[in-house]
């Protein structure tokens, strides 16, 4: 009877801790790459109407009932869903000066999300302000502007990171440049 208590125990322990490990890690949803010029037409004029400077690189579907804010999207050329399915359309996009977009769009144009990462862009003149004032000595490495867009708010995290010596800081910053905290 010892003998198969172990190897059942063993068994449980080891779904319980694939489950406790499949919760930590991201959500992966497949999408379908689709020619740029096949998405519908409402999409377009909506793309042109909240991004007019950014240009396409690539558009992926997915079906509606997968989508959920937040979810990496990757590229699955072989899905086996059927057209009707679809109903979400991931356009990725390129800025002239460098920015990233990957901006999430329903069939009838309407913007879900969008997600822009800038690269050492150029900082609001409050961030600046805050960290000649406070960070006396310091000069700026790098600095990333994260900004989710919504059709009811916009939301955006600065990060920057500074250093003084071999002392180096990152410093986070709110949508209104307002500093937050530091990390070492």
């Amino acid at each position: 009877m010892k003998a198969l208590h172990l190897p059942f125990m063993l068994l449980i322990l080891f779904c319980f801790t694939g489950t406790l490990h499949a919760q930590d890690q991201d959500v992966l949803v497949d999408a379908q790459k689709i020619n740029n010029n096949a998405i519908p037409r409402a999409v377009q004029d909506s793309l042109r109407k909240h991004f007019p400077q950014m240009t396409l690189k690539q558009v992926l579907k997915m079906p509606l009932k997968t989508y959920k804010s937040n979810w990496e999207v990757t590229e699955n050329n072989s899905a086996e869903i059927g057209s009707d399915d679809y109903n979400i359309y991931v356009l990725r996009i390129t800025g002239k000066k460098g920015g990233n977009l990957e901006a999430t769009y329903g069939e009838d144009g309407h913007l879900i999300e969008a997600k822009e990462l800038l690269v050492n862009s150029r900082l609001p003149q409050k961030v600046s302000t805050y960290i000649v004032t406070n960070y006396k000595g310091y000069l700026i490495d790098s600095d990333k502007i994260k900004r989710t867009i919504r059709p009811d708010k916009t939301e955006q995290q600065i990060e920057v990171a500074v250093h003084k010596g071999s002392d180096k800081k990152r410093l986070f910053f709110d949508n209104g440049g307002n500093f937050l905290k530091e990390k070492n």
